[in-house]
């Protein structure tokens, strides 16, 4: 999104409280989520026994240029433009 666009929505906004309420309590239940990062992809695992903190959180730390850092020793002298240099 662009500034003016940003801008233009919070301007707009209605003056007051707000009035959605978000219940305390999540149902039971466990849901998956992956997104794409800029680095691979970022896996979310949430498990919740319908109480108000979930029973189980679980984000692996494994994006795409750890994986790839045991190659790394043979690109040494080589130009390689898609290897992350931090």
């Amino acid at each position: 999104m662009s500034c003016f666009t940003l801008r233009t929505i919070v301007d707009n906004l209605p003056a007051g409280e707000l009035t959605a309420r978000m219940p305390r309590k999540v149902p039971a239940g466990e849901t998956i989520s992956r997104v794409e990062a800029p680095r691979g992809e970022l896996f979310y695992f949430i498990k919740s026994n319908g109480t108000e903190n979930p029973a189980r959180v679980h984000i692996p730390y494994s994006p795409a240029c750890a994986t790839g850092l045991r190659c790394w020793e043979k690109a040494v002298g080589h130009q390689l433009a898609d290897i992350p240099d931090d």
